[in-house]
């Protein structure tokens, strides 16, 4: 029986520490790559796939800039340097999507922030064996969106449930063009915000601390943690507004997340009534393209 007991807690001890000792992640030059599994839900002990979408990782600041990584472009990782009061413009985008409930007009929302081209956004790859090379762009996008196990597939419903984490990336908008236009043929509408430049450099510094205090193992929720919920919090904790606001829910409705964001920025004063913008999809098209 000593011995049967014996043979039993080295498997278990065995077991663990196997567990203990995996490793979710996947390039050993990369140190900002999160090694993270899902805490809870249907997924639980699941590795995260962190292959495109990762939380900002803030590594430096100084007076005049933040040294950031984690920034998504062309299909890589990089090191990014912004430059503080670089922020010009900033554009609320909404994007319908397809469900498995046609009667339901699910939505994705994030900001667009255009930089001065004087003052760009300075690159560097990531992972120690890319080639190095310095690039530069001023057209960028923070999204806070679901983030789950290599392969698993979002709904509104497995949304409600805790199949994924929330994460907040930080990415060049060619590459959120690509995965939305052109992948996914989804049409982006674009709301100017009227902000003054520092409330506008202000609103992209917060973005980078919330993605990054969030990492990526806080629970996604289709109502009350997502992609909407995550920008209204950030405005009522950095903007005053001509009259009181409620915290901005996602309402159980026809249409939960494009409707009443619009309503809750004028209802804040944010947009920019005097500017109209063309889409994405317009703006980014080739002059060859139909």
């Amino acid at each position: 029986m000593k011995t049967l007991s014996v043979i039993m807690f080295a498997i278990i001890f065995a077991s663990v520490n196997c567990f203990a000792d995996s490793s979710c992640l996947r390039f050993s030059d990369d140190p900002y790559e999160p090694d993270a599994r899902l805490l809870k839900g249907p997924y639980k002990d699941e590795c995260l796939d962190s292959t495109s979408r990762r939380a900002a990782a803030i590594l430096k600041e100084t007076e005049s800039s933040l040294t950031v990584a984690n920034f998504y472009y062309k299909g890589q990782w990089w090191i990014a340097e912004y430059f503080k009061n670089s922020v010009q413009d900033v554009l609320f985008h909404t994007a319908i999507f397809k469900t498995d409930f046609p009667f339901i007009v699910a939505a994705h929302t994030q900001i667009r922030f255009k930089l001065n081209p004087e003052k760009p956004l300075r690159l560097i790859p990531q992972r120690k064996s890319a080639a190095h090379e310095e690039i530069t762009l001023n057209d960028l996008i923070i999204s806070f969106e679901h983030m789950g196990p290599e392969g698993a597939e979002y709904d509104i419903v497995r949304g409600q449930f805790d199949y994924f984490s929330i994460v907040g990336r930080f990415v060049s908008t060619e590459a959120r063009y690509q995965e939305q236009v052109i992948a996914n043929n989804e049409t982006v509408k674009q709301i100017p915000l009227k902000l003054t430049r520092e409330q506008a450099n202000t609103l992209f510094q917060m973005g980078l601390q919330r993605s990054q205090s969030l990492g990526v193992q806080v629970a996604y929720n289709t109502i009350e943690k997502n992609c909407v919920t995550e920008l209204f919090d950030l405005f009522d904790e950095i903007f005053k507004y001509p009259q009181p606001v409620e915290r901005f829910k996602t309402p159980v409705s026809r249409d939960p997340v494009e409707g009443p964001a619009i309503k809750a920025l004028k209802e804040r004063a944010l947009i920019d009534e005097s500017r109209k913008e063309p889409t994405l999809n317009d703006e980014f098209k080739a002059p060859s393209d139909p």
